[in-house]
């Protein structure tokens, strides 16, 4: 999902078809509300987050739970105002990806603020 998300930010694409292959429900959401206000406000970016995802839990087989630490100091806007922000640092996130029979999606996700892990 990151991969589609990190490509489209990029290009500043809005709505990039290949995000529903790896996200369902609100994570979907979540994703495609983020890309189209960042198109619709003519914002792309450069670079590409640091992920350190891991299972935590999987409470029935077709469920998992997911905790990343995402850093995103290096994914940025190209000449864009430099953060004035206190905290600085990862960023955590709280998935869940669930398995519909042929494949694994991200159904449900959280992203924290900054320094939050």
């Amino acid at each position: 999902m990151w991969n589609v998300v990190i490509d489209a930010s990029h290009a500043g694409e809005a709505d990039p078809d290949e995000l529903g292959d790896y996200a369902s429900g609100d994570a979907l959401a979540l994703m495609q509300q983020t890309l189209q206000g960042a198109s619709d406000d003519g914002v792309t970016v450069v670079g590409e987050p640091v992920m350190d995802p891991e299972i935590t839990d999987m409470p029935d087989p077709e469920t998992v739970t997911i905790l990343d630490c995402m850093d995103d100091s290096q994914w940025v806007e190209p000449g864009g105002e430099t953060s004035t922000e206190e905290v600085t640092g990862p960023r955590k996130i709280d998935a869940t990806a669930t398995y519909d029979g042929l494949t694994w999606r991200i159904s449900e996700m959280r992203i924290w603020e900054k320094g939050s892990c």
